[in-house]
């Protein structure tokens, strides 16, 4: 039985701690928060400690998922690594690339396995995407576009659309296409919310392969969430690929083939992340997904910031 804890007891790390009470080979030992009632109200639905400090983590426990805002990630992971503990991270992995790097370089010089939640991958209608992808040919073209109600998150404006809404958008790219971003060509950026970070964005995107990309997220008033937020557009020599989030695929060949999906039936995707990092700890694989690949989304949100100027962003 492998002991595990969880940092940060929000909305997300319940669904970290009850997906780790899910899983077998594991006892869920610890709950950790800043708040240490909040961690205490968690521990209530079980029988984990709750603790506010994750230097009180023991030697007993092995891996660590943390749950907390994104600025906090880079300190807490750093740290958790020092403490030879194996960490699953939420995405994003850090805020910027170059502390990204320093967490990918610590976990490898320790041998130990750093993984980020990048839970979209396990949904059956992108597994379904990376299947069909071939039938395309070489492929010229990708958009994405993903929209989704503005967030009430304290830390949601020093963040922002790229990093807390869209990193999920650049990882599927990378996934079912299997490449890698090679250039940023242009950046356009909204501002109208006052935040100090986009809530919204087009970027213009160079792959490999000459691949051409457009990738657009934005954050709006008056909407509600009902899980259909997301679709790509793949184009290719043989025709193209529109994905739906959550219920269609459509593949246009020589003939349309519509594939459908029910949302009522999806998996519980952090239960499938978690048990394929928990199987690369016991038998020391790769990561499913590694810092490498979380590294590469924020590189996208760092290079497009970098290029922004009040030229091309809206207020």
């Amino acid at each position: 039985m492998i002991e595990v804890a969880v940092v940060g007891c929000g909305t997300i790390g319940r669904a970290h701690a009850l997906a780790w009470s899910e899983i077998k080979e594991v006892k869920l030992g610890y709950l950790i928060d800043l708040n240490i009632n909040r961690a205490k109200k968690l521990s209530s639905e079980g029988n984990a400690i709750a603790l506010s400090d994750i230097s009180d983590i023991p030697n007993s426990t092995k891996i660590v998922s943390v749950a907390t805002p994104p600025s906090s990630h880079f300190s807490i992971v750093k740290k958790l690594l020092s403490m030879n503990k194996h960490v699953f991270c939420e995405k994003p992995l850090t805020t910027t690339y170059k502390e990204g790097r320093i967490l990918e370089k610590i976990a490898l010089q320790k041998g130990l396995k750093l993984g980020v939640g990048f839970k979209m991958r396990y949904e059956p209608i992108f597994i379904k995407a990376k299947q069909l992808i071939g039938k395309l040919g070489r492929i010229y073209q990708v958009q994405t576009h993903k929209i989704q109600s503005i967030p009430n998150k304290p830390w949601i404006s020093e963040t922002g659309a790229m990093l807390e809404l869209s990193v999920h958008d650049f990882d599927l790219v990378h996934f079912i296409l299997n490449v890698k971003p090679r250039k940023i060509k242009s950046v356009l950026f909204s501002k109208r919310l006052g935040w100090e970070k986009p809530d919204g964005f087009q970027i213009e995107i160079l792959y490999e392969k000459g691949i051409m990309g457009s990738l657009c997220g934005l954050y709006t008033e008056n909407i509600t969430w009902t899980g259909r937020d997301f679709s790509m557009w793949i184009a290719g020599e043989n025709g193209y690929l529109q994905v739906d989030r959550f219920d269609r695929i459509v593949l246009h060949t020589q003939k349309i083939e519509e594939f459908k999906f029910d949302i009522n039936h999806s998996p519980n995707t952090f239960i499938l992340e978690l048990k394929e990092f928990l199987d690369c700890v016991i038998h020391n694989k790769k990561e499913p997904i590694t810092p490498e690949d979380a590294n590469l989304t924020t590189w996208i949100v760092c290079e497009s910031e970098r290029m922004a100027d009040d030229r091309n962003i809206i207020y």
